[in-house]
């Protein structure tokens, strides 16, 4: 019967296999290979498919080829190459597969969610400090986490993971629970977050002090 049009150029203008019965001993030898490698590829996908965690490359969409030369690979770290490898596949031991493998516990130790390698990688959060007077802490509060909203919609429709935090120190010293939450989401607690939280009150506090022994001066510079 012959060849089938294939693909959506002009009839008798794609690239044409040979038949096996003219081809080359070359173009055999190629026509072989090609039909390993394509039934090793089937195979390949059909066992992804299979597979809930490692194949879910499968169902990437819009993603180009990533195309890795021999002399990229012979010249690469060995651990970044296992990391590539890995990574795609979702085999790392991020402690929700640890979890999975071990038993492990399955928590993020900075913030305590369950931290997978997409929570590890692509996720962030946005902080803005604001040093207002005491009074309107909620007020800047509700501005800045209103200012990033729209951002952090964006990034989430593009698969990042997005906390907004906007943190108020006063102007006077006097550290806002806003502030003290962001530090425990980041896992600092006990000591080291009492000492933090002293030293950001009394960073406000001279600040504030400077300007005001420069509350008459018209130009501030340092002498």
């Amino acid at each position: 019967m012959g060849h089938v049009q294939q693909g959506r150029g002009v009839f008798g203008l794609g690239v044409m296999t040979p038949l096996w019965e003219s081809a080359s001993s070359a173009e055999r030898r190629h026509m072989v290979v090609e039909e390993v490698r394509r039934q090793e590829e089937a195979a390949r996908c059909a066992k992804a498919v299979s597979q809930a965690q490692q194949g879910r490359w499968m169902r990437w969409d819009g993603i180009a080829k990533k195309k890795v030369s021999w002399s990229e690979l012979w010249n690469m770290e060995s651990n970044r190459l296992s990391f590539i490898i890995r990574a795609t596949y979702d085999i790392l031991p991020s402690p929700t597969n640890l979890n999975l493998w071990l038993g492990e516990d399955s928590a993020c130790p900075l913030c305590s969610a369950p931290a997978n390698l997409k929570h590890i990688l692509v996720g962030f959060f946005i902080v803005e400090l604001t040093v207002p007077w005491e009074e309107a802490n909620d007020e800047a509060y509700e501005r800045k986490k209103l200012r990033y909203s729209q951002l952090a919609a964006e990034a989430e429709e593009r698969g990042w993971s997005v906390l907004v935090y906007p943190v108020e120190v006063g102007c006077r010293g006097f550290v806002a629970n806003s502030t003290i939450r962001l530090l425990k989401e980041v896992g600092i607690t006990g000591r080291a977050q009492k000492k933090l939280i002293k030293e950001l009150a009394t960073a406000a506090e001279k600040s504030s002090h400077w300007l005001w022994l420069r509350r008459k001066e018209i130009a501030w510079g340092a002498k």
